[in-house]
């Protein structure tokens, strides 16, 4: 939806944001209990050379109110945008993306997070001295309980920090959203060449990412310089499973679907093409509890992918088994011709075809290192965990962060 500014309730006040190149955006509702943290580390962040836009998502507390009085103390331009409806996290960023058109960087602050003083000024060097393909520059974070306590090893965003294959960063995203949004900056061209639906707020981040991959590079900035709050009572981690794994499907569908996939599919090289096609099942079964829309979503990837690479003797094996799930004959006889070997049992078949929950991959669930990590310092924790990932044993206990898919 585009918004006219001549038209918008803050007209004049937008005339702020005018000549800013990189604008700071802070989406909130009812955010009173944030307060004091927001008040903070807002009041000590260095916004030079930024316009800070604050958008209040139609709070029903007295949100709007306190932070007229809040911004008022702060010496960067800035202005308070209110909606007239609550339009989730990220539809927030998304309905007033129109008014800040010409800046090229936007830097995403959550109100639940904290941000070093020097969190903006960071991204901004990088961001002057990046490639015009730079879409996105993120900043590793220290992960916190709602009681304050730190959260053990792996967040794990760091094991693709020096990842410049597309390929590699798309699979690692279908497995755990690895690049954190938190404080991110973004190229505001992601935002309008990747546009995604918002009513769901069940994949939003990891959406963006898996579409953008191909045309654009992600840096880190160096240090942590956020402290993120694991917020249950956040829009996106309030949501059921049942919930979730519907907006996973629809989302992941949407990225399959999408022209940058076929991309993706063409830098593949040929004989990667079945550790590619194990790595997407993989990936898959890490997202979904419930096993019906886990396997509905792997066949329907898998045809997808044939369109892209034809039907390889190693694909016609994968899709093989959904076709024997139903009991289609004609199709599995026509998948052996093409390459796939008819070693399904039968019994399995059977199974399948009666109560096909029974027979879906098992889903492995992530694992996180135990809190005695905390206690190591966080460089030698991050040189052990990536040494302890390059091994088998480190693959075969950690297979959600397992990336390395290419392996011969």
């Amino acid at each position: 939806m585009s918004i006219d500014r001549s038209r918008h309730p803050a007209a004049e006040e937008l005339n702020r944001l005018t000549g800013h190149e990189h604008i700071v955006f802070l989406g909130v509702y009812n955010a009173d209990p944030f307060r004091s943290k927001i008040e903070t580390w807002l009041l000590e962040l260095d916004l030079s050379g930024t316009a800070l836009v604050v958008a209040d998502n139609c709070s029903t507390d007295e949100s709007v109110d306190w932070l007229r009085t809040l911004l008022a103390k702060l010496g960067a331009p800035n202005i308070l945008i209110e909606n007239t409806n609550n339009y989730g996290g990220y539809g927030n960023l998304a309905m007033n993306l129109d008014l800040f058109a010409d800046a090229t960087w936007v830097t995403t602050l959550h109100q639940d997070d904290r941000y070093s003083h020097d969190h903006v000024q960071r991204h901004r060097a990088i961001a002057s001295a990046s490639g015009s393909n730079l879409g996105m520059i993120c900043s590793e974070a220290r992960s916190i309980t709602p009681e304050g306590n730190p959260l053990s090893y792996p967040r794990a965003h760091w094991l693709l920090e020096d990842s410049r294959d597309p390929v590699t960063v798309f699979l690692a995203h279908l497995k755990n959203h690895a690049y954190p949004f938190s404080g991110a900056t973004f190229a505001q061209e992601v935002f309008r060449s990747f546009p995604i639906p918002w009513h769901s707020t069940a994949f939003p981040d990891t959406e963006i990412v898996m579409k953008m991959i191909v045309d654009f590079d992600v840096e880190f900035a160096p240090g942590v310089t956020v402290e993120y709050l694991e917020n249950p009572d956040s829009e996106s981690h309030s949501l059921d499973q049942k919930h979730r794994d519907f907006g996973s499907f629809l989302a992941l569908i949407r990225v399959f679907a999408h022209p940058n996939y076929k991309r993706l599919c063409d830098l593949v090289p040929v004989e990667l093409i079945p550790n590619f096609a194990k790595a997407l099942s993989a990936g898959i079964s890490q997202r979904f509890e419930d096993p019906d829309l886990m396997n509905l979503l792997n066949q329907a990837v898998l045809e997808i992918t044939t369109q892209h690479f034809g039907t390889t003797p190693d694909l016609a094996q994968a899709l093989l088994r959904g076709y024997v799930r139903i009991g289609d004959a004609r199709a599995a006889e026509v998948l052996t011709v093409l390459g796939a070997h008819p070693d399904i049992l039968e019994s399995e078949a059977t199974t399948a075809t009666a109560a096909p929950s029974q027979s879906a991959p098992v889903r492995t669930k992530s694992r996180r290192i135990p809190a005695v990590a905390n206690l190591i310092p966080r460089p030698i924790m991050k040189f052990v965990f990536k040494k302890f990932m390059a091994t088998r044993l480190g693959k075969r206990m950690f297979q959600a962060w397992d990336f390395d898919w290419d392996r011969k």
